[in-house]
């Protein structure tokens, strides 16, 4: 039920292993966890919220059917002015969406 995982426990302070990867805006699919995998980390998926999990890592080339990010993540182009934040950095989200 999730009542572990609440507020009172302090779960955002605690802290990561050494074979796991801390976002401190927490993981995408729950906002409350901190500690990522590190096989998750610079695998061409943004699991931390703001995309840290991919930041500094060594610049990819995309495929054609691929946007390239200003991060140097490759995201589906399908994902390019779909209202969320598939890079993390916002660049497949530009103003001219």
């Amino acid at each position: 039920d999730g009542s572990d995982e609440d507020e009172r426990h302090n779960c955002a302070e605690m802290p990561c292993s050494s074979t796991q990867f801390r976002c401190p805006s927490g993981l995408k699919y729950n906002s409350r966890l901190r500690c990522l995998d590190l096989p998750a980390v610079c695998n061409g998926v943004a699991n931390c919220m703001r995309g840290e999990d991919e930041a500094n890592c060594t610049r990819r080339n995309c495929s054609s059917y691929q946007f390239q990010c200003n991060n140097g993540l490759c995201v589906p182009l399908s994902y390019v002015c779909d209202h969320d934040n598939d890079c993390g950095d916002g660049s497949d989200e530009p103003a001219s969406c």
